[in-house]
Parts: structure tokens; sequence; C-alpha cells
């Protein structure tokens, strides 16, 4: 009975601990999008919508090859060259420099030729008008885009360390989808290894 009692009493704390653990992850998510959601409510979406609508293109020149095995795959965008998107890259910046704990970048993904492209980022790679290519687009990919989802991924760890992705939709009052502003957090320990957005948090 007493080996009984303890096994009972085990099973009991491994529980309640693995329900407490969810509880705190769930509302770790809840805080960390909350963050995401007052960024994105300082957008100004008509500039977004000029920065990242129709006229948002890469050019097909200068795309790599979708298995290409380079660290940083990069392409050029024309219509951000004039700087429209600045204004936002200046928001982008000035909340990653905040000093907040564990943010490292700030970014807004969107989709363009089978692409889940980097087009604007507090960590500039370069001049306007060259964006930075994360994968080619998955299957999930445009399942989160076409279902407006809010998004978490990770921890992971990349070549930059082990992040936390979150990412919000970025829907404009007609419902057009124009992007996902993603914050990438900085996490200790280890986690599985993805080549996912990795250059993109490096600083």
């Amino acid at each position: 009975p007493f080996l009984l009692a303890g096994a009972l009493w085990a099973a009991i704390c491994l529980t309640l601990g693995t329900v407490f653990s969810r509880q705190q992850a769930e509302a770790g998510l809840r805080f960390g999008l909350e963050q995401v959601r007052r960024v994105a409510s300082q957008i100004d979406f008509r500039t977004l919508a000029a920065a990242l609508g129709p006229q948002f293109q890469l050019d097909p020149a200068s795309l790599p090859a979708r298995d290409s095995r380079d660290r940083v795959l990069v392409a050029r965008a024309p219509h951000l060259a004039s700087g429209i998107g600045e204004p936002i890259v200046r928001l982008l910046s000035g909340t990653a420099g905040t000093g907040r704990a564990g943010l490292k970048a700030v970014s807004i993904l969107t989709i363009r030729d089978d692409w889940l492209v980097v087009a604007l980022s507090s960590n500039r790679f370069d001049q306007p008008g060259r964006v930075r290519l994360a994968h080619p687009v998955t299957e999930r990919d445009r399942n989160l885009w076409e279902h407006r989802a809010e998004y978490s991924e990770g921890p992971m760890s990349t070549n930059a360390g082990s992040f936390e992705f979150l990412r919000l939709p970025l829907v404009t009052s007609d419902g057009t989808m124009l992007g996902g502003l993603e914050f990438a957090n900085a996490r200790g320990g280890y986690a599985p290894f993805r080549a996912r957005t990795a250059p993109f948090v490096s600083t």
C-alpha cells in the first residue's frame, strides 16, 4: 500500500507539473502576442499597403535557385528602392532597440513568387530595394496566410542561438492580407535545430 500510495502521489505531482507548465507556456504566448499587437497598432496601414501592395514584386533575375544552400538568400525588390517602406522600418528598428529583454529582431514577412520574404526588418541587410528570402513557401506557410493565423514557432536553435518566433497577420480593413509582423525572441537553453530565418535574427 505504501508503494502504491507513493506511485499515485508521484503521478499526481507529475500531472500537476505538466498542467502548470502548459499554463505558464500559454500565458507567455498570450503576453508575447499582446506585445506584437501593440506594435501592429502603431503601423500606418496606408504606408504598408503602398509598400507591400501589388507594386511590391521581386526581380525575377535576382532570385536564387529554390534549392540553393547559401546561408543568406537575397533578392531585389525595385519598388522598395524608393524608400517607400522606410517609415515602417524606423518603427520596427525603434521597437527592437527599446532594450526589451530577449527581443532580437522585428520584421514584416510576406509571400511573393513562392518565397517567404522578409520585406522590412529592424535588422537591415542592405540598402532599400534588397530583401531577404526566408525559404521557399511551404504548404504550412500558405495555410497560415490564407487563414490569417496568429503564429508561434519554437524555441528552436539557429546559427544565431535559440529563438522563439511570434507572428501576427497584418490585414487591412477590406480584408487584404499584406504580411505578418514577426518578433524573434532569444531563448536560453538548447532546442532542436531548424534552418529557418537564422540570418534574420543575427546582429
